[in-house]
């Protein structure tokens, strides 16, 4: 039960295991559309269909660049 809803909408989230679909590239990451109650996560998949996926599939992701613009110093 500590698996569900791990993740929230909006996350970035690299994928771990593709399983057997074609669909998802192992390491590309993607921002969560949804977050189901059962904790199954929504993404736009590489074909641009918005499909629910197991979380275990994928890990939060480390790098920021994808959900907030870079920081520079003046």
């Amino acid at each position: 039960m500590s698996n569900v809803n791990k993740f929230k909408v909006g996350d970035v989230v690299k994928c771990v295991d593709s399983g057997t679909t074609l669909k998802l590239t192992v390491g590309k990451e993607y921002a969560l559309l949804a977050v189901s109650s059962s904790g199954s996560v929504k993404v736009e998949n590489d074909i641009g269909d918005g499909t629910y996926y197991y979380s275990y599939r994928f890990e939060l992701s480390d790098s920021d660049e994808t959900s907030q613009p870079p920081k520079f110093k003046e």
